[in-house]
């Protein structure tokens, strides 16, 4: 109930926050406190959402301190507070899903998200050949990921979200309907 009471405290999703609600659900899961919590729930995704944590911030939370921030840390040998800052929660949140496949390899679940991993992969392995210059696998991750966090700092929301998701559904028009009664 303690650590649940902590996860209802740390709000917002400035950097301490996430990495805070991170470490109390990594203890959550470690000391199994999801069977010692007199709420008898089932899991840590429904504990952390009757204590105020939405599944997407759950999602985002343990993705940025299970795969990204470490990465960010011990491969790229980068500040993450510096990154974070750099780029700015709404875009690291825009980018979780694409630096998640690539980092581990795993499909994102959204097809948007698999069709931005493959093109920047495919972009890391044309610029490769072109250059002529050998490319092993944690090279091509690496750079993937490099070129992500780049464009996460120099384009704006709207230009990285185009560029991650190139294929948008299309606007849906508006149309009035005349009424007997002359309303709309």
């Amino acid at each position: 109930m303690i650590a649940g009471e902590k996860l209802r405290l740390i709000n917002g999703l400035d950097l301490a926050a996430v990495i805070e609600r991170g470490k109390v659900l990594r203890q959550m899961e470690t000391e199994n406190l999801v069977a010692a919590h007199p709420g008898g729930y089932e899991d840590i995704k429904t504990l952390a959402a009757d204590y105020g944590l939405s599944a997407s911030e759950y999602s985002n939370t343990r993705d940025f301190c299970d795969v990204i921030f470490p990465y960010i840390e011990n491969v790229l040998g980068q500040s993450i507070a510096i990154v974070w800052e750099n780029i700015g929660k709404s875009k690291m949140r825009e980018m979780v899903p694409i630096l998640k496949a690539i980092i581990t390899g795993d499909d994102p679940h959204s097809e948007t998200a698999r069709q931005a991993v493959v093109n920047i992969l495919n972009d890391v392995e044309l610029t490769a050949v072109v250059s002529n210059e050998p490319l092993d696998e944690n090279t091509r991750i690496r750079t993937a990921v490099e070129i992500l966090l780049e464009q996460g700092r120099s384009m704006t929301n709207r230009q990285l979200r185009n560029e991650l998701r190139p294929t948008r559904m299309r606007e849906v028009s508006a149309k009035y309907l005349s009424l007997p009664n002359g309303r709309h």
